[in-house]
């Protein structure tokens, strides 16, 4: 009986051992007594809750609810297989709770608060740090099903241990989500707030997959100098990075990078993110967005962020530089940066610095990867003058396949050289078009082109060959802090911008007009004086007929009709008054008879009342041509005193259109011109003559047709 008694007993200790511990559905930690339905929770701590699900089974979907805040004195980890399965951290309805990690020491292995990918912190690298692949990931910050309240603060303390990471991926963590969560690094001596890293031991590569970071607040500036909001690092060993990254709609702060992308591959997207760097460091470099090493052929989607603060205490001996956006690449791997829709403003530095280097957007890297700027801002703040040789620029490009359209670059810096847009070098390609360079200060210029600045918009299209549609015009803004269009740029012509397929929408997304969209990352809700729906062109004959609507006008004057051939430069043929203000649909027609040549162009130049204006898009008329010399009895016939005569030549011609009297004298010469193939329409006014007959003859190039005509006085 006894040994029954034992037997069972180490059965049922066998099966409740969390050697064997299935999870499945909900589990709560937090604080003694602090269970919705009463009771104590699950576990007391996430220590002890991530200990059992790492030696478990994953059996089902789990939700882990946090009751209470938390403070681990011990860091912890979660690796293991979930089997395909779920597992879900986030607050109990109606809590709002903090995680405090105390440990004050890195890890034996894996350094970092909040580890995943791995099952223990103390294995080390050269073990692979025990990695094992982990899915399905979510912490969810918000204390509501679907909801996007921020009410879990994870963080630790303020003390110097410096490789710790608040929370880190490390290896094979795939389909990992962190939302509605804040995130805080308050060591004095660590760097990340929230880290990827991707890990290469021969001959296996271990790199998270489809990673999202979402609505959260991420803070990394306790520590002065190297401190990220959000990174990946990897190995040099192997190129891959994470692939499939989502940053969208975070605030991230750091003092060195807001993101910083090292070793990532694609499809990466960060998306409405609000990022603030404040450097306090002197001889360190800070980011807003830093691209450093990316993977071959891979796409980086930038845009609708706000990159409101680049303030830095800047020293450049040794090459030391503050940017916006960071398009570099350690590395020969050529990739593809999509940067539309940005806000970038708030630079600012010390008056104790002995030399300052700000970029809003600079492209520079060794790849020479393609990047395309479609409907940026950038706001060069009036800094206060530092150093010899402060320098600023809007963007800068030196190498790559660039094209930059749409973008407004106001440069307001009033005390120092500086430049919306400069290109160094011949590496790489520019195409440049549509954009507004503005320099409002009075030591600010347009551009530099290789070592040359040049002051003016003029000079820039002179010694670029770019920007032959852009302008240099003043814009309002809602402020030096919002860069949304106000006064008199809200239905600005000048800046109607060029239609981009891939950017529909704007920063706030608004739709952009198909036709006449803003240039800026703001499509303003007023719309351009003439929205102008359709303009089409037919023609019979020699007579073209031109018809155009407009969904909206504001303000708008007239039309002015303007038509060109291959050789000819635009001339105006008529005018027609437009609506003025109305929110409804108008049509308009315009009919040009006797046209010549065989094409025609047209376009319609738009003029407000204040007398500004744009122009439509060219259409093309052709024109009916004639089969032979012909010319036609003139009408009336008889006449009094005067009678139209029509001919028409079938090529270019050599043209006289002369009339003679019935005694063969020559009475004058209608016509005498070099003429292209049409049909022709000429008036003869005979009130100075007696009545009688008379001869006209067309003579063309070898051609002549002869005919008779009556005055009847």
């Amino acid at each position: 009986m006894k040994k029954l008694l034992t037997l069972l007993f180490l059965v049922a200790s066998f099966v409740t051992s969390p050697l064997w511990a299935q999870f499945t559905g909900t589990y709560y930690v937090g604080a003694a007594g602090t269970r919705p339905s009463g009771g104590d929770p699950d576990y007391l701590t996430l220590a002890s809750a991530l200990t059992a699900v790492n030696a478990g089974t994953i059996a089902g979907d789990c939700t882990f609810y946090i009751t209470s805040s938390l403070t681990e004195t011990a860091n912890v980890c979660l690796g293991v297989n979930t089997n395909g399965h779920s597992i879900t951290f986030k607050p109990a309805a109606g809590t709002v709770d903090t995680i405090t990690f105390t440990k004050t020491s890195d890890n034996t292995g894996a350094s970092g608060n909040w580890v995943f990918g791995v099952p223990n912190l103390t294995t080390t690298s050269t073990t692979n740090y025990g990695m094992l692949t982990t899915d399905n990931i979510i912490i969810d910050g918000s204390n509501s099903v679907g909801g996007t309240t921020r009410d879990l603060v994870i963080q630790n303390v303020a003390a110097a241990h410096a490789n710790t990471v608040v929370i880190r991926l490390l290896g094979e963590v795939n389909n990992f989500t962190l939302k509605n969560a804040v995130v805080k690094q308050l060591s004095t001596g660590a760097s990340y707030a929230v880290a990827l890293i991707n890990r290469y031991f021969s001959p296996t590569l271990f790199t998270p997959d489809t990673v999202l970071v979402e609505n959260c607040e991420i803070n990394a500036t306790q520590l002065k100098g190297q401190a990220f909001a959000v990174t990946n690092s990897g190995s040099t060993a192997y190129w891959d990075g994470v692939r499939n990254l989502s940053i969208k709609n975070n605030k991230l702060l750091g003092t060195a990078r807001g993101i910083f992308l090292n070793y990532v591959g694609g499809p990466t997207v960060i998306s409405g993110n609000e990022i603030k760097v404040n450097q306090v460091q002197s001889k360190t470099s800070a980011f807003g967005i830093f691209l450093f090493v990316v993977d071959s052929a891979s796409v980086i989607d930038i845009y609708n962020n706000k990159i409101s603060q680049l303030q830095t205490v800047l020293n450049n001996t040794g090459g030391y530089y503050t940017a916006g956006i960071e398009c570099g690449n350690n590395v020969t791997l050529p990739y593809t940066a999509n940067i539309y829709n940005n806000f970038i403003y708030g630079f600012a530095t010390s008056a104790t610095a002995d030399t300052a280097l700000f970029y809003g957007i600079r492209a520079t890297a060794n790849a020479a990867p393609t990047v395309n700027l479609y409907h940026n801002t950038i706001y060069m703040d009036n800094l206060e003058p530092v150093g010899s040789t402060f320098t600023y620029y809007g963007v800068y490009m030196s190498q790559g396949a660039v094209t930059l359209k749409n973008n407004i670059i106001f440069n307001n810096e009033g005390d120092v050289n500086s430049y919306c847009m400069v290109r160094t070098g011949t590496a790489g390609t520019l195409v440049s078009n549509y954009n507004d360079l503005y320099p409002a200060g009075t030591s600010s210029k347009v551009g530099l082109w290789g070592t040359t600045p040049v002051p003016t918009l003029l000079n820039w299209q002179d010694s670029s060959g770019h920007d032959a549609n852009s302008k240099s015009v003043l814009v309002n803004f809602k402020s030096t802090t919002d860069l949304h269009l106000a006064l008199a740029s809200d239905g600005d012509l000048n800046l109607i911008g060029t239609p981009i397929a891939t950017v529909l929408t704007d920063i706030d997304g608004d739709t952009r007009h198909l036709t006449f969209p803003y240039i800026g990352a703001d499509e303003s809700n007023t719309p351009l004086p003439v929205e102008l729906t359709s303009f089409t062109v037919s023609a019979k004959g020699n007579v073209v007929e031109l018809t155009w609507q407009t969904a909206t006008e504001k303000n708008s004057s007239y039309f002015e009709v303007q038509r060109k051939s291959d050789k000819d430069s635009w001339t105006t043929v008529g005018k027609v008054s437009a609506a003025g203000t109305t929110t409804e649909k108008a049509k308009y027609s315009f009919t040009e008879k006797d046209v010549k040549g065989a094409v025609a162009y047209y376009r319609l130049k738009m003029v407000d009342l204040d007398g500004s204006y744009s122009y439509s898009k060219e259409v093309e008329a052709k024109v009916d041509l004639p089969v032979n010399f012909e010319l036609s009895q003139n009408y009336p016939n008889p006449f009094n005193p005067s009678t139209t005569i029509k001919y028409a030549v079938p090529v270019d011609s050599k043209v006289k259109l002369e009339i003679y009297s019935s005694l063969g004298e020559l009475v004058t010469t209608l016509v005498n011109d070099l003429q292209p193939a049409g049909n022709y329409s000429v008036a003869f006014d005979a009130s100075r003559f007696a009545s009688g007959t008379y001869i006209y003859r067309l003579t063309a190039n070898s051609t002549v047709i002869t005919k008779k005509m009556l005055l009847l006085k």
